[in-house]
């Protein structure tokens, strides 16, 4: 179902290659990486990864595409499986690790995040977890450590658009930045898809990079798949809905409570 498919065989075989850290040539609006990008296989971790939850991952985003009246294929969960991605804060201590997983976009995107409530990013920041998230030059199962954060803290993720392919980047505020909280994006619109796959601490993130004005020719939300590893599963969309649901009913039904005590 996607442009870039997964060969199950060749990325296993990095399992045993040993190989090196992976080289990112440039630097997109002059931010910098958080960690250098590793190659699939290069630890035990990764070889765990690439044998036993690759495959389930690529389950579940097989499991949610669908194939449009165009024949172009669509990730696009149901609320039922969707996580609430504006606000990832961690319960508890957590390493964690981002892997790449496959990219259908015809942008050289930039993926990266910062933490708190920073949604603000300058030159010399070190903010890039992939600066160039297409497929060459990562392969599928390529990852970046991210490190250790503490219980609390919040994770806010951004796709820069196209930033990749201009060897003389532009700063931050020159560019299009689309940030994992949709109020902070300058279209209003929601450009990730978020799912926690089923039985593992494993969070899949599926992108979308253009502009929500142009969804409606291609809001496929595959234009960059990655996992986060040591991500404990956030609250699903629908769990919030409810939630803010039940809470207008114990109001309304405080207030009339209220106002039957008045006229009696």
């Amino acid at each position: 179902m996607i442009k870039k498919s997964i060969s199950f065989v060749l990325v296993s075989a990095f399992c045993f290659l040993g190989a090196s850290t992976f080289v990112e040539a440039s630097s997109p609006m002059g931010l910098q990486s958080i960690n250098p990008v590793e190659s699939a296989g290069s630890d035990a971790r990764s070889q765990d990864f690439l044998q036993n939850s690759l495959s389930k991952v690529q389950h579940v985003i097989n499991a949610h595409t669908y194939t449009d009246l165009f024949g172009n294929p669509r990730f696009n969960p149901n609320l039922l499986v969707r996580v609430n991605m504006n606000s990832l804060i961690l319960p508890s201590e957590q390493s964690i690790r981002a892997y790449f997983i496959s990219e259908d976009a015809n942008y050289q995107n930039t993926f990266g995040m910062t933490t708190g409530h920073d949604f603000s990013l300058s030159a010399g920041d070190q903010a890039t977890i992939f600066a160039n998230a297409s497929a060459p030059p990562l392969q599928t199962g390529d990852f970046v450590d991210l490190g250790v954060f503490d219980k609390g803290t919040k994770l806010n993720f951004f796709l820069g658009q196209d930033t990749a392919s201009n060897p003389i980047s532009n700063t931050p505020d020159e560019e299009t930045v689309w940030w994992t909280n949709q109020l902070k994006n300058k279209d209003g619109a929601q450009h990730v898809f978020g799912i926690a796959i089923p039985n593992t601490n494993l969070l899949l993130m599926g992108w979308e990079d253009l502009s929500g004005s142009l969804f409606g020719l291609n809001g496929d939300y595959n234009d960059l798949f990655v996992v986060l590893e040591g991500v404990a599963t956030p609250e699903p969309e629908t769990y919030l809905i409810l939630a803010t649901f039940l809470g207008f009913v114990i109001l309304i039904r405080g207030n009339k409570r209220q106002e039957a005590k008045v006229k009696s």
